[in-house]
């Protein structure tokens, strides 16, 4: 096996916890929605370090059509309020905590619904790292948030 087989089995074996596209072992939890993101999150950062080595995991699919961008699509309406979670979540969910994550979509899967869906949430006060991918994708020339 090649190193970009291992690295896809890798993310196929991870996304396997992805249920319809949904993670129900994060979502059995009691911060179900923290954790769906978290999980998000990981895999988005191991697709970033999938650039350094030449594997592709931002348009990366299972063949039973897993990917990042169809987590990313269960999570937001979620994450960003627009749909009521109905898991446990015991601690307060703040949407901006999904910005930073639909600022690096925005720029990785070239779409700009993820930009334009982290202008309606905005920015977590003082949060660098969402300032710097704002700077870095931002084509519309508005800040988020305002």
């Amino acid at each position: 096996m090649n190193l970009l087989e291992a690295h896809r089995r890798r993310i196929g074996n991870r996304q396997g916890r992805i249920v319809q596209h949904q993670f129900p072992l994060e979502a059995a939890r009691t911060r179900g929605l923290s954790y769906s993101l978290f999980n998000l999150e990981g895999l988005m950062e191991l697709a970033l370090l999938g650039e350094h080595v030449g594997v592709d995991l931002w348009d990366f699919q299972t063949k039973d059509g897993r990917s990042i961008r169809k987590a990313l699509d269960y999570v937001l309406p979620f994450a960003s309020g627009d749909k009521k979670w109905e898991g446990q979540q015991i601690t307060e969910f703040k949407p901006q905590e999904i910005v930073t994550l639909l600022l690096l979509a925005s720029t990785k899967l070239k779409d700009p619904e993820c930009e334009k869906a982290a202008q309606r949430i905005g920015l977590a006060e003082r949060d660098p790292y969402s300032l710097l991918l704002q700077a870095g994708s931002n084509k519309s020339g508005k800040a988020i948030g305002k």
